[in-house]
């Protein structure tokens, strides 16, 4: 799993890239997330 945070005036915003989607969203759950978007590359 990959992670890139970034910090900005609209807030926090984490990137991530990991093998399994549900464990990336389950961490970003976890953290409170608000809103989380999934984009999928192949």
């Amino acid at each position: 799993m990959r992670l890139r945070i970034r910090v900005g005036e609209e807030g926090v915003e984490i990137l991530g890239d990991a093998a399994r989607a549900a464990t990336l969203e389950g961490l970003l759950e976890g953290l409170g997330a608000q809103e989380i978007e999934q984009m999928l590359c192949g």
